[in-house]
This record gives C-alpha cells, structure tokens and sequence, in this order.
C-alpha cells in the first residue's frame, strides 16, 4: 500500500469516526430534548419513554429541522409554546455540550 493509499484510508477512517460521534451526539441531544419537552407536557412513564424515541427517530429520519418543528408543534398543541429561536438555541446548546462528552458504547439507548 502506497503512502497516499494509506493517508487517504486513515482520512476515511477518522471522517467515518467523526461522523459516528456527531450522530451518537444529536441523539443524545435529541432525547435530552425529547425528555424536557414531555416533562412540559405532563407526559410521564411510558408516554414519556415513546415520546423521547419517537423524538430521536424523527431525528434520524427529518433531521434537526423535523425535530424542531415537532417540539414546537406538541408544545403548542399541549398549551406550552414557546418559540422557534428558543428551541433552535437549546439545540444548538445541547449539541455543543453532547460533542464534548466522550463516546459511550450503545449511548443512543442509554437512559439519561
């Protein structure tokens, strides 16, 4: 294997890592999110538990803008609005402290 061959499959490699940790950290952040928007809307136990992984799927699947909006629109349905500047900042927030916490096996399914 050539030097170039090998530099370029250590980027891969490190992009790979990098990417993984982003993910596990915005599924993090999601559930912490998840988890205060239904500790607004009264939702306890098992309601609470589906509401914080149906968050994180959203997630997965919409992206921060699908999350976003969802908490907005529960919130509001649920007499708790708040706005649209004040999640983004908490998102925002939430993140920054996810990505310097270290990598944990399986933290995706965690409870917090």
């Amino acid at each position: 294997m050539s030097l170039f061959e090998s530099r370029t499959r250590a980027f891969e490699a490190k992009f790979v890592h990098d990417e993984d940790v982003r993910f596990r950290a915005r599924a993090r952040r999601n559930r912490k999110l998840a988890a205060w928007a239904a500790e607004r809307m009264s939702l306890s136990g098992d309601e609470r538990a589906a509401y914080e992984l149906f968050i994180i799927q959203l997630g997965v699947f919409y992206g921060d803008q699908g999350v976003r909006e969802r908490l907005l629109h529960d919130l509001e349905k649920a007499g708790k609005p708040i706005s649209a500047h004040r999640i983004r900042r908490m998102m925002d927030e939430e993140l920054g402290e996810e990505l310097t916490l270290p990598l944990r096996p399986h933290d995706t399914h965690a409870k917090h």
